[in-house]
């Protein structure tokens, strides 16, 4: 008589977000990313915001004793434009990680949200394909449809909590992409007045611990070896298709369970989670 013995081993939910479609998962090289405010929201003030943005960056600092990563809040900022500036290039002051809002002023281009608008926010990647080194990360929060609060329940009515909403996109700006673990921080959706993902779940702090090791090199969660980037040259491409540029912008997006009721953007793409084209690298 045999006797099977079945071993049942939880695998983790955990998703590295990937350099295109066959690169290495993609990382920042130094462990401090820095975070600046671009402007406020409709509800809610500088203060407010700066106060969320250093309690996000607080819970990924503090994920435990197998990560060294350390994001923190730098100055404000006048930008508000996303996207990594090329001509500018990696250590220019020109190409800051911004949180912005995007509130559909009239008149105002670059206050438009022109993502879906069932999306809280959006945050959207520059990575060099070949390292899968992360370059450039901007947050933004779609402000026009939603009513984000950022305080406890007792101290106000919480509606779209503001810190859940940037605890999650912060862990896209480290390299995760969205969990199936539906009681993670990187879970895809988020019910009004939510606040679970304030805090990290164990599937967070596996996901950041395997990308960034304390007191090692940056991992790699597909198990391509990273290679050196060739020479740079810039020229405008599109991902359509699959990531087939050696560069890519990828938009992340936490979607709202129960969209508010706001008001619309007319005219706005419909553009929730996608491959957008940023430049090619040659090779």
């Amino acid at each position: 008589m045999t006797l099977a013995v079945l071993a049942l081993i939880a695998l983790p939910a955990f998703v590295c977000t990937r350099a295109g479609d066959d690169g290495p998962s993609i990382a920042w090289d130094e462990r401090e990313v820095v975070l600046r405010r671009s402007g406020a929201s409709a509800e809610l003030d500088a203060d407010d915001i700066e106060a969320v943005l250093e309690r996000a960056a607080s819970t990924w600092g503090r994920a435990g004793d197998c990560t060294d990563i350390s994001p923190r809040l730098g100055a404000p900022t006048d930008s508000r434009l996303i996207g990594f500036d090329w001509a500018a290039g990696t250590g220019s002051p020109d190409n800051e990680n911004i949180v912005v809002f995007r509130n559909d002023e009239e008149g105002d281009e670059l206050d438009a949200w022109v993502h879906a608008m069932g999306a809280l926010a959006i945050t959207t990647v520059t990575w060099e394909s070949h390292s899968g080194q992360l370059l450039d990360a901007d947050i933004e929060v779609n402000d026009s449809r939603f009513h984000f609060t950022a305080c406890d329940p007792g101290d106000c009515a919480v509606d779209f909590d503001l810190e859940n909403t940037i605890t999650h996109e912060l862990g896209h700006v480290l390299g995760l992409d969205h969990s199936a673990d539906a009681t993670a921080t990187m879970y895809a959706s988020a019910p009004r007045a939510d606040l679970s993902k304030r805090d990290l779940a164990s599937d967070d702090v596996d996901g950041i611990c395997a990308i960034y090791p304390s007191g090692e090199p940056m991992g790699e969660c597909y198990g391509v070896e990273r290679d050196e980037p060739p020479d740079v040259r810039f020229s405008p491409t599109l991902c359509e298709g699959g990531s087939t540029s050696s560069s890519c912008m990828l938009v992340l997006a936490l979607v709202a369970l129960r969209p508010g009721r706001r008001r619309r953007a007319p005219g706005s793409a419909r553009l929730s989670y996608a491959d957008v084209g940023v430049a090619d690298l040659p090779g």
